[in-house]
């Protein structure tokens, strides 16, 4: 889902020089947000 900018779809919403420090932090942030729910499953 994120950390994807090489994606040509996703070209439209984040420009033409995507700020991979940017995605790097989205990333880490989602799975730490999902990892301690996987054990719930």
């Amino acid at each position: 889902m994120f950390d994807n900018l090489a994606d040509p779809n996703g070209a439209a919403l984040t420009g033409p020089t995507p700020p991979q420090h940017v995605a790097d932090a989205m990333h880490r942030a989602w799975v730490s947000f999902v990892r301690p729910r996987l054990a719930t499953l």
